[in-house]
């Protein structure tokens, strides 16, 4: 049985996962390259710590961006959603 596009974001509405956004909130974009294409990406980690990790390399990289960067706590049914959005 399949559910229903609503009862995926419900289920998935109370799943945390982190992402790394600027000071208004707004996450990191990058860009990924598969077989000739590119396309934006965003990336969620699970766990906290992934995402404290990302930053700590991004720190090496790229000090000010990295300084203007921040952890933030996002349900994974508003992941799904903008991912079903961008499908259209």
């Amino acid at each position: 049985f399949a559910l229903t596009p609503n009862e995926v974001l419900e289920k998935l509405g109370a799943v945390p996962v982190f992402t790394i956004t600027d000071s208004e909130g707004s996450p990191l974009v990058g860009t990924a390259q598969s077989q000739g294409q590119s396309a934006s990406v965003v990336e969620v980690y699970i766990s906290r710590q992934d995402a404290q990790a990302f930053i700590n390399e991004l720190k090496t990289q790229n000090p000010e961006l990295a300084s203007s960067v921040q952890i933030t706590a996002v349900p994974l049914g508003k992941i799904y959603e903008i991912g079903q959005q961008n499908q259209s």
